[in-house]
């Protein structure tokens, strides 16, 4: 709120001119027009008591969490519904296993590497490259496909790959296949 208020009153220009939506790691200017907003706000938030409530839903809430956190085993969500299965570690990663081995093949040790040192030069030729972080080396999961026919004898999976880079749609902009 405040970035949009600092360039409302300012007139410094948008607030996505050459940053292609990316986030900007400094602070946002403090603007005095909304100071006395800021400290009403606070003062409301600081001012906020919680009661004791008995409610069956809450109470089933907080047996599914004693359950979940006590458990040995994995639970697995959905691909396209609200349902959570739970499974044992071992399914886990025989599921896992496989779809990735279906989708992927082993690459170079230093791949990663060689994907940010190329990530880092294209946003430093964008002049991004102080908002760009490089790829995290994030693990991938499955999500089950229960609502696909013979779910119970035949378990299909969707692989999800959380290991992207925040560059791809200016790359893909810029440089179509």
């Amino acid at each position: 709120m405040r970035w949009k208020a600092h360039f409302f009153l300012n007139g410094e220009g948008s607030t996505k001119s050459f940053k292609y939506g990316l986030p900007t790691r400094n602070s946002a200017p403090v603007v005095p027009e909304i100071k006395a907003f800021e400290d009403d706000l606070i003062d409301l938030i600081s001012n906020i008591k919680f009661r004791n409530i008995n409610d069956d839903f809450l109470n089933n809430i907080e047996n599914d969490m004693k359950k979940v956190s006590t458990s040995n085993n994995v639970f697995i969500f959905a691909d396209k519904t609200r349902n959570i299965y739970e499974s044992s570690p071992e399914n886990y990663n025989k599921l896992l296993s496989e779809n990735i081995t279906k989708s992927y093949k082993i690459g170079k040790e230093d791949l990663a590497y060689e994907i940010n040192s190329e990530l880092k030069n294209i946003a430093d030729n964008l002049s991004i490259g102080d908002r760009i972080d490089i790829m995290a080396k994030k693990p991938a999961f499955i999500t089950l496909k229960d609502h696909k026919d013979n779910f119970k004898s035949n378990r299909k999976c969707r692989l999800i790959n959380p290991s992207k880079s925040e560059l791809g749609k200016e790359y893909k902009r810029r440089f179509p296949e």
